[in-house]
């Protein structure tokens, strides 16, 4: 089964990130993207919630960090 390409759940945004487009999901890439998606005033940031909303924002927030803890 394919992956939407909009993931909705954790399971598959991990899977996109690692299977999809071939990102190891390490501590330090995790590190990275938990840092540069919290600042707003970061340019990538607002790419981000310009091309895909505020509600797959939060949840891309929230599955890095469930990433953060599952790499703890």
């Amino acid at each position: 089964m394919k992956t939407p390409i909009i993931p909705s759940s954790y399971e598959q945004w991990k899977h996109c990130i690692i299977e999809e487009c071939g990102i190891p999901l390490t501590a330090t890439f995790v590190d990275e993207r938990i840092a540069a998606m919290s600042d707003v005033k970061n340019e990538y940031t607002r790419q981000f919630l310009n091309c895909y909303g505020k509600n797959h924002y939060e949840n891309t927030l929230r599955w890095l960090t469930q990433a953060k803890e599952s790499l703890s």
